[in-house]
């Protein structure tokens, strides 16, 4: 299943009445199937459900300028053949 938040185009803090309105949005723009949106609204209008949505689909606010984070220690010279069993005793 799709996240239900981003196939209703609600966030995570809507009421009730906006999840029905934009049920009926949801419908009229046909970006998604009739039963992805009736399972979305099921999903968010149980309170259990909906817990469980939360965290399975968080929403994150999409921030700009985040760069990727590269490993700065790379293993190098390390072989098998190079390693000691005896040095190391765990038993």
């Amino acid at each position: 299943m799709n996240n239900p938040y981003s196939i209703l185009g609600v966030s995570q803090d809507a009421t009730n009445q906006e999840i029905i309105r934009a049920v009926a949005t949801a419908m009229k723009s046909r970006n998604y199937s009739t039963r992805e949106i009736a399972e979305a609204r099921a999903i968010l209008s149980k309170p259990s459900s909906r817990l469980a949505a939360d965290f399975t689909f968080p929403i994150f606010h999409k921030r700009k300028n985040i760069t990727m984070i590269e490993p700065v220690i790379r293993a190098t010279g390390i072989t098998v053949n190079n390693l000691n069993p005896d040095k190391y005793d765990s038993l």
